[in-house]
């Protein structure tokens, strides 16, 4: 599953720059995934695009959908680890924060 690196970097950002107790999940580490592989030149996805394809993700890897509820959970504890923002330009958006590199062999 593609989205095992962002959750392990999650941890250990975490860990190592957030004094906040946050419980990382799977659900967390597919958003932000999916955020990196849908962003533009600046950092920024839609919002409205995301739940759609958080859940396309999931089913490939066959795992359940999510709920609105569960992607606004995990949006909010994305943002309170400080990995993501709403952009200043446009409150519909999020400015990824953190710089994901995936490296292929």
């Amino acid at each position: 599953m593609p989205w095992l690196a962002p959750v392990i970097a999650l941890v250990m950002w975490d860990r190592i720059w957030s004094l906040l107790k946050v419980q990382i999940s799977e659900v967390e580490a597919v958003l932000i995934w999916v955020m990196w592989m849908n962003c533009d030149e600046q950092h920024v996805v839609t919002e409205s695009i995301l739940l759609e394809k958080v859940n396309t993700e999931r089913t490939l890897h066959n795992r359940k959908p999510i709920t609105q509820g569960e992607f606004d959970s995990a949006l909010a504890t994305l943002e309170k680890m400080k990995c993501i923002q709403r952009s200043r330009d446009d409150g519909s958006k999020w400015w990824l924060r953190e710089w994901v590199s995936v490296k292929y062999r």
